[in-house]
């Protein structure tokens, strides 16, 4: 039902904008916007490498290995209606049957969340500064982000904070008081070795303030995504106002989590965004769905890459 009504508002706001100024738009921009792809891959790298320094040193994995299964991640996350989590629990399933340690690889993937959340906020409080410093009248749009930034926050301090306090040891007590029945010894060390390597991690502040380096590349390097694709549809923009279309409209995705690719919310984004900063909107519209064409262009072939790498599990063969 959300993404049905996502799609209706991305339908309207076609409408809206005029569908043929959208496609004439688009066709400036041609096979030019093909160039997208390849350019993804800045931030790809980005992002693996900041997952690889949440692992022990004497015991990382490859980069490659790295590199495939946060594609994977963030396809899941991008086209199935996974709530921009579901990508995590797959690469980090993928990883465990590949004999990578258990305790590791949880606590790596759960210490990486916390770090895109946090890049997350950050990112969205560069754009509501660099929009009030460019659109000091977008009052409202400059408010609603910094709501956002501030519940972020929050959000991401209270998950901290649980981690901290034994997220995984919490999670095994609850389930004893539910069930009224002793979880297994051997699941209770589990949950403790997780939580030693989650508390572990946090001492380790300069692989932690590396990892949070790079997620914040990772960020930043989709700016240029956004003024290429803008450049090559004939609207050439700065590199800030390229990062206020980027930054906030990432924000609202992340808002509208419980719609499926956040359809519809991110669109949206993009026609205020691209109306404040004095663009037509159907700039905003079609620099969204260009950023969607990219999206299934490198999304789908992770979405293969993980059912093919399920089907070997399945038949008991080696994994690639």
């Amino acid at each position: 039902m959300a993404f049905l009504l996502g799609l209706g508002i991305v339908i309207v706001l076609v409408a809206w904008s005029g569908a043929d100024a959208v496609a004439a738009t688009l066709a400036t921009g041609g096979w030019g916007l093909v160039t997208l792809i390849p350019c993804y891959l800045v931030p790809l790298i980005a992002a693996a490498l900041s997952w690889r320094l949440l692992f022990p040193a004497p015991g990382q994995p490859g980069f490659r290995l790295l590199l495939v299964m946060t594609w994977i991640g963030l396809a899941i996350n991008w086209l199935l209606p996974v709530a921009q989590v579901g990508g995590e629990v797959v690469k980090a399933r993928l990883m465990l049957r590949r004999r990578i340690e258990r305790a590791s690889t949880v606590a790596s993937v759960v210490v990486d969340q916390t770090l895109q959340v946090a890049s997350q906020a950050i990112y969205a409080v560069a754009g509501v500064v660099t929009l009030l410093l460019l659109v000091a009248e977008q009052g409202a749009i400059s408010l609603a982000a910094v709501g956002f930034a501030g519940v972020l926050a929050i959000g991401l301090f209270a998950f901290y904070r649980v981690q901290r306090l034994g997220l995984f040891g919490l999670l095994n007590r609850a389930l004893h008081r539910l069930r009224r029945h002793a979880v297994s010894d051997d699941s209770a060390v589990r949950a403790g070795d997780l939580d030693d390597r989650i508390q572990a991690l946090y001492r380790r502040r300069g692989s932690l303030a590396a990892a949070f380096a790079w997620r914040l590349a990772f960020r930043v390097a989709t700016v240029g995504e956004i003024w290429l694709a803008l450049w090559l549809m004939g609207y050439p923009v700065s590199v800030a106002e390229a990062l206020i279309l980027d930054s906030l409209g990432q924000a609202v995705r992340s808002a509208a989590f419980a719609i499926p690719a956040g359809i519809g919310a991110q669109e949206g984004a993009f026609v205020v965004l691209s109306v404040a900063l004095g663009l037509p909107p159907q700039a905003g519209v079609a620099v969204a769905l260009a950023r969607r064409f990219r999206e299934l262009a490198v999304g789908l072939p992770g979405l293969v890459a993980w059912q093919v790498m399920e089907m070997r599990a399945l038949s008991g063969g080696r994994p690639s």
